[in-house]
């Protein structure tokens, strides 16, 4: 029995300290428009999709944040003023640049960002769920692949 309970610590002693060890990147979510509705869909399905990625941490804007999303979007009318059920969605993606970076003078700026991806799009408000995903792919390959090959 001792020689089991050995076997199972040597076996998943290092499968637990990999687990505690990874990187986490702390993401910043930000999505505004006209409709309380659309944002909070657009913002959970963002949200999630990010989530999805398993080494990314969504935080607010005071937390410690390491990449910020941005979008914003408008919901198309016809010149009549009838909502067509499509959006014009921008959004930007954006990496802090971290303090030890920066010459002195410059420190006490609260926020410095490296000016990332601009995306546009018109997209159908029935799909904002693969908008979402194509934005989180996006985002891992441009970001978090790059981030990640430098921590091997």
């Amino acid at each position: 029995m001792r020689n089991l309970i050995y076997v199972m610590l040597i076996v998943l002693l290092p499968l637990t300290l990999a687990s505690q060890t990874q990187h986490r990147f702390k993401v910043y979510v930000a999505v505004h428009g006209d409709d309380e509705t659309t944002t909070g869909l657009l913002t959970s399905h963002l949200k999630r999709e990010l989530r999805a990625l398993r080494d990314v941490d969504i935080v607010g804007w005071d937390g410690d944040w390491d990449y910020v999303i941005r979008v914003t979007y408008l919901e198309r009318e016809t010149a009549g003023g009838v909502k067509t059920g499509e959006l014009s969605i921008a959004n930007t993606m954006e990496a802090r640049i971290a303090k030890f970076n920066l010459k002195d003078n410059i420190k006490d700026i609260k926020v410095v960002l490296f000016p990332g991806d601009l995306g546009v799009a018109n997209w159908s408000k029935d799909n904002l769920q693969e908008w979402c995903i194509s934005r989180a792919g996006v985002f891992n390959d441009d970001y978090l692949e790059v981030a990640r090959s430098f921590r091997k």
